[in-house]
């Protein structure tokens, strides 16, 4: 549902919407976060809520950019200088963002999403995939050179894009950030090279990871 008024710049206040809206899509679920009982809720009438929103939808795009944004922020924090490590380093520390971040919405709210947003779904897929990319390539040459590297990289992909999914997770009683951190792992000790260099110096540095 969308209503036709112009549009009021006020950065503060369509924050403010941006938030309540996401808190809430994020704990239950987009579809049932409803507008009017949302504009209710702060205190503002609809008609002042479609002013900086035109529609649910726009909303929930705006959801997702954020979504973006904080994950962009908390890898910045956790990898620090990327030519202080090395590249599966920087990988397990790329899955630890991704886990905390995913993980703070639930199942609901990626199930609406892809069911019923098909353009912020493919917002989410498309930065994904972009990171993906950037990761596939830092990889690809530490991959074990008596392995296919696209398979290699291939099999990451489906265990990372298992480990998190909530059902796997709540039938084994884990969190999602959990189980792509262990599934990186195990991935991590069956594809990567193991660097002679480091093995002989720390002989732990590999096998504790």
């Amino acid at each position: 549902m969308s209503r036709s008024l112009p549009v009021v710049s006020d950065p503060s206040i369509r924050d403010h919407i941006l938030t309540a809206f996401s808190l809430r899509a994020q704990k239950v679920g987009i579809r049932r976060v409803k507008m009017g009982p949302l504009a209710q809720e702060l205190r503002m009438s609809a008609s002042t809520l479609y002013n900086h929103f035109e529609s649910k939808e726009k909303l929930v795009e705006a959801t997702v950019h954020r979504w973006v944004e904080e994950l962009s922020a908390s890898e910045g924090l956790l990898t620090g200088d990327p030519a202080t490590r090395t590249a599966d380093e920087h990988m397990l520390l790329w899955a630890e963002a991704w886990g905390e971040s995913v993980s703070r919405y639930s199942p609901e709210f990626w199930r609406d999403l892809r069911n019923d947003y098909p353009k912020a779904w493919q917002l989410f897929h498309r930065e994904l995939r972009r990171r993906k990319l950037a990761g596939a390539e830092l990889l690809r040459p530490h991959i074990d050179r008596e392995l296919s590297r696209e398979m290699a990289l291939a099999v990451l992909d489906l265990l990372i894009e298992n480990a998190a999914d909530p059902r796997l997770c709540d039938r084994l009683g884990i969190s999602r950030q959990e189980a792509i951190r262990t599934a990186i792992r195990i991935w991590r000790q069956g594809a990567l090279g193991r660097p002679q260099a480091v093995a002989e110096s720390d002989p732990t540095s590999v096998a504790d990871l």
